[in-house]
């Protein structure tokens, strides 16, 4: 546990920016010095948690056969970001667009005593505005080292089930970096640009469709509502494998993550490389050619099936598919067929292993070893 009025540096998992905290057990102080009336609290068990680190684990194709074995979970750390909540934010704009419309016309056709008029019809284009309004809200980060991080967990957030200060009840040991960015420029470089998107698809919902072309959306005006300070929480994880640390994130309620690497085995990697261009490879050029002359010669062949040589490039359509092309796509298929299988067997290995962990529900070593035989750990 820090001491009173300790210094903690903490490093952005992005940039590397060092940031020095101070008095870090002081939250709830730290919170109302910064005006800050509410956040997300942390909403998951250490359960949970081992959960979303055994299925990021996984995520990576070429992942070891051994990482749970060797996997070590080093710290589970508590990261409370400092967020500004823009709130009620309005958009209009003008919809600029063509809307089609049919039209009925009389044409002769024929020749002769045939000549004969007949009904046909014709989309004609004619240009329209129209005036689009929305209206939505934006969690965005206040603190520019976290920012891409908080966008990756967060970017979907809307209307966020906001708690009391008083009752957010953040442990000590959580790290706290401060405010560094002013809201005015998070509303000019991040927010406008949000918005002016959600008027947009508001636009394309509303007034785009198959009758409508050449759809653009000008004079976009944005009012920012109400911004609130508020704070919310990331789970920052750190897991050794290999003599390497890899760091996994989680947003507060395990939703949404993150992750700058995950474990990965090389010469797993290079073998599904090799069965992804073996599978490329089994694709000739001599394939392409035959199917594609064969499509060409029947295209003509009913293009000409009025004359008699429209019969011949229906005969030489069938000889060449027949005689030249499902050979070789026999072939193709069947190697294709033979590669996937291989594909599937090494994607296999690693759910196998996958499965024995969860079923043994013996934990991950490290500090989230004491959630073994929980099922909700696995």
């Amino acid at each position: 546990m820090p001491q009173s009025g300790a210094i903690r540096k903490i490093k952005c998992p992005y940039c590397d920016t060092e940031t020095i905290i101070s008095n870090a057990e002081h939250n709830l102080e730290i919170l109302n010095k910064r005006n800050i009336l509410g956040g997300l609290k942390f909403d998951m068990l250490d359960a949970g948690i081992h959960h979303m680190i055994i299925e990021m684990l996984s995520m990576a194709s070429s992942a070891p056969l051994d990482v749970y074995e060797n996997c070590v979970v080093k710290s589970v750390n508590k990261i409370i970001i400092p967020a500004y909540w823009f709130d009620n934010c309005t958009g209009m704009g003008t919809a600029q667009f063509e809307k089609g419309m049919e039209k009925e016309y009389n044409e002769i056709v024929g020749q002769g005593e045939y000549m004969h008029s007949e009904k046909r019809y014709r989309t004609e284009w004619f240009p329209m505005s129209s005036a689009v309004s929305a209206t939505s809200d934006f969690v965005v980060s206040g603190n520019k080292e976290y920012s891409s991080l908080f966008e990756t967990l967060y970017s979907n957030i809307h209307s966020p089930n906001i708690i009391d200060v008083e009752q957010l009840d953040y442990s000590a040991d959580c790290i706290t970096p401060d405010y560094d960015i002013p809201d005015a420029v998070v509303f000019n470089t991040s927010v406008k640009a949000l918005m002016e998107n959600t008027v947009r698809e508001q636009a394309n919902r509303t007034v785009g469709g198959n009758k409508i072309r050449n759809l653009q959306i000008t004079g976009i005006s944005i009012q920012k509502g109400d911004v609130r300070r508020i704070s919310v929480g990331i789970y920052e994880i750190v897991v050794e494998y290999g003599g390497t640390d890899y760091k996994l994130y989680l947003s507060n309620n395990g939703s949404t993550y993150a992750y700058t690497s995950l474990p990965s085995d090389q010469n797993r990697q290079l073998h599904i490389d090799q069965i992804n261009q073996a599978i490329k490879d089994a694709d000739t050029s001599r394939r392409k050619i035959l199917l594609g002359t064969t499509i060409t010669l029947a295209v003509l062949g009913l293009i000409l099936l009025i004359f008699i040589v429209g019969v011949v490039f229906l005969i030489a359509a069938l000889v060449v598919g027949l005689v030249f092309y499902m050979p070789v796509e026999k072939e193709y298929r069947a190697k294709k067929k033979e590669l996937e299988a291989e594909m599937n067997s090494l994607m296999g290995e690693f759910s196998t292993v996958k499965q024995n962990f969860k079923d043994r529900k013996v934990a991950l070593a490290g500090v989230l070893n004491h959630v073994s035989g929980d099922p909700e750990a696995f």
